[in-house]
């Protein structure tokens, strides 16, 4: 936290703009023109809009809010947002490429399992970046000495610390940091008797948890604002499990969508004369929570967008001609407008040796193309949507405008449960699986703290302790 997000990426950035301790560019040129800082900045900062609340606050503008960046904001921003808004933004391709290094090494380094290997395999990559950190800001030059600061040799021992204490966010200062934060805003009432209502107040709450984990009360006594209540239901069944809500609507016959029923099964489909119609979902194994463009207010300026999806279906090659059957895998992306809830009751001529619940997603799909630095990147979107069945749905996306077209920010993977929010308290705990109806709202609040960067342990089976690193080849957490 504050080696990395807290320092030297806000160092770059000054670097990048020509604004460290006075220092030019030398021999090289590195540094941005005004005019092409300020659309990042720009495009930085709108993309509040179109990315989940559950990636994290809002990202200033740092042209003019650089002082309310806190580590989770510069954290997201140099992981997600600048890899795509620094492309070909400079004159040599190599100090992005530099940058792209960083980022590699910053999302090896919290990764939730890392192999032996893995660790000398990071120890190698910082080592190799600060090399060519010197070359291009150092340069040789003693007049530039400023340009290595004690945290660029700091980088060179993350290595040894994940050996010592297992990876990084097991030990990092993120939870620390924002409990006393928490303390600081929720205890301190007396300044005159500051130390003595800290300690009234972790004692109270202490007490509170531990009534709640004794008798059970963990729901009843929790502190969290309530909210009005939503219909859902759990489809533990399906690969991924899902939760549907808010319950909007019963579809009957006459209004049904046409692309639900196909024809086989026109005859069994008249046997049931409802369709369930749900405007979120999340899906349990990620954690990821989607919402229905047909579900959200369309004069709501506060909320976030999490309507986007990257879903995967198999798609036959030779679909536009005779030829036989030949299916290949392919990524889509698209915005989510409903999930239908089929009910299918057992029928033998259609085969349907068993009553089954199949859940459909309602997706207008983007024309999303894969660039050669890997982004996918679209400017449209199909006319109509299209019915696949959520089990293809992988994820929720977020996405951010830039020269004229938009590129997904996409966070699965081995980091997929590493959330820039706030650590939930522990009444909070056992509801974490359930669908929170505020998952919308704007979370542009921001404490004193240094911000969090917290996993989500709940979302994720872990075979051992957290500290402990394999020292074989086989993988450890």
């Amino acid at each position: 936290m504050h080696l990395i997000f807290e320092n030297l990426i806000p160092n770059l950035v000054r670097h990048y703009t020509g604004t460290f301790k006075n220092l030019d560019s030398g021999i090289e040129d590195y540094k941005l023109s005004k005019e092409a800082w300020s659309e990042i900045c720009t495009a930085g900062s709108a993309s509040g809009d179109t990315i989940p609340s559950s990636f994290g606050s809002r990202t200033p503008n740092l042209e003019t809010e650089r002082s309310s960046m806190t580590a989770e904001a510069w954290g997201f921003w140099s992981m997600y947002l600048a890899p795509v808004l620094l492309r070909n933004r400079f004159s040599n391709q190599r100090y992005y490429n530099h940058f792209l290094k960083l980022v590699w090494l910053i999302h090896k380094c919290i990764s939730w399992e890392l192999k032996r290997s893995e660790v000398d395999e990071i120890r190698r990559g910082f080592q190799g970046w600060v090399l060519k950190y010197e070359e291009i800001f150092y340069q040789r030059n003693p007049s530039w000495l400023s340009a290595c600061p004690v945290t660029v040799h700091g980088l060179l021992h993350i290595a040894d610390g994940i050996e010592a204490a297992g990876p990084v966010w097991a030990a990092w200062a993120f939870v620390m940091e924002r409990y006393c934060g928490y303390i600081k805003r929720s205890a301190v009432r007396s300044r005159k008797h500051a130390q003595a209502s800290i300690d009234k107040r972790i004692l109270e709450t202490t007490q509170l948890e531990m009534v709640k984990m004794r008798y059970g009360l963990t729901k009843t006594l929790s502190l969290k604002p309530k909210h009005g209540h939503t219909s859902k239901d759990k489809f533990p069944h399906c690969t991924p499990r899902f939760c549907c809500c808010p319950h909007l609507q019963q579809l009957t016959e006459s209004d049904r969508p046409p692309v639900c029923i196909t024809e086989p099964k026109a005859d069994a489909s008249r046997q049931h004369h409802e369709l369930t119609e749900w405007g979120r979902v999340q899906i349990y194994d990620t954690g990821d929570r989607a919402s229905g463009r047909a579900h959200r207010k369309s004069d709501s300026s506060s909320t976030r967008d999490s309507c986007f999806v990257r879903y995967e279906c198999l798609v036959d090659r030779n679909a536009d001609n005779d030829g036989p059957e030949d299916l290949v895998q392919q990524t889509f992306f698209g915005e989510l407008q409903c999930v239908v809830q089929l009910n299918l009751p057992k029928s033998l001529e259609i085969h349907q040796p068993q009553d089954e619940t199949v859940l459909l997603a309602h997706i207008r799909t983007c024309d999303a193309t894969q660039n050669e630095d890997s982004f996918w990147d679209y400017s449209s979107m199909k006319h109509s949507p299209h019915f696949v069945d959520l089990k293809t749905v992988i994820c929720v996306v977020g996405r951010v405008r830039d020269r004229g077209h938009w590129t997904f920010i996409d966070r699965s993977g081995p980091t997929a449960h590493v959330e820039m929010a706030s650590p939930p308290s522990s009444s909070q705990c056992s509801d974490v699986t359930d669908f929170s109806t505020s998952d919308e709202s704007d979370s542009d609040s921001r404490s004193s703290s240094e911000g969090s960067l917290m996993s989500d342990l709940s979302s994720t089976k872990l075979n051992g302790s957290p500290m402990n690193l394999d020292t074989s080849t086989g993988s450890s957490e």
